[in-house]
């Protein structure tokens, strides 16, 4: 037996079918966050790689991290960095991926000298940013980073590279292992464990 649709009826289906729609793309959202971030290709240097060896580790629960400078016109200048976990560290922060960002000004005396919340930058943010440039630090699993850029040689100078490749890690190598060591201290089974 057919039924005569009536326009009411129409647009109730179509505000249903459009709210599920609207769930389906937020849920699939979500999910896209959880997902460690595509890399783009990076050129490994070793002359960098040498260098922040030679200064820096990273938490042995870091598998990689990828930073970029970020020039704006309003809120100030940041670095952002998106750092992906692995082992323990993803259940500890339940999260795969964490967003880092660090803003860069010049210092002020009425700072905290033990707080590592800013940079002072001694690169050219402005060129960095727009010149696309990134670092891709990659952790292996015996603690050995290697260092990987994308970067343009015929405008930026080496110098500024190095700048922030240093800069950078080691503000974000002392805040990951601050920040892992108050998840790890913090997770259920190490509250458990204070117990015994």
């Amino acid at each position: 037996m057919l039924r005569r649709i009536t326009t009411a009826a129409v647009a109730r289906h179509v505000a249903a079918a459009a709210a599920v729609l609207a769930l389906s793309c937020a849920l699939t959202a979500c999910d896209a966050d959880q997902q460690p971030p595509k890399l783009p290709e990076s050129v490994f240097n070793q002359k960098l790689t040498d260098e922040v060896r030679s200064k820096w580790t990273l938490p042995p629960d870091v598998d990689r991290m990828l930073c970029w400078p970020e020039h704006r016109m309003l809120g100030g200048d940041r670095v952002a960095c998106t750092v992906t976990l692995r082992g323990r560290a993803v259940s500890d922060m339940s999260t795969p991926v964490i967003r880092w960002e660090i803003p860069l000004r010049a210092p002020s005396p009425w700072d905290d000298p033990y707080s590592n919340d800013y940079l002072d930058p001694s690169f050219d943010i402005k060129l960095l940013d727009w010149t696309s440039f990134k670092m891709v630090l990659t952790n292996i699993p015996q603690g050995v980073v290697s260092v990987g850029l994308i970067v343009d040689e015929s405008r930026v100078p080496f110098k500024d590279a190095q700048m922030f490749v240093l800069d950078v890690t080691d503000a974000v190598s002392r805040a990951m292992f601050a920040e892992l060591n108050r998840a790890r201290a913090a997770a259920p089974d190490a509250i458990r464990d204070t117990w015994r």
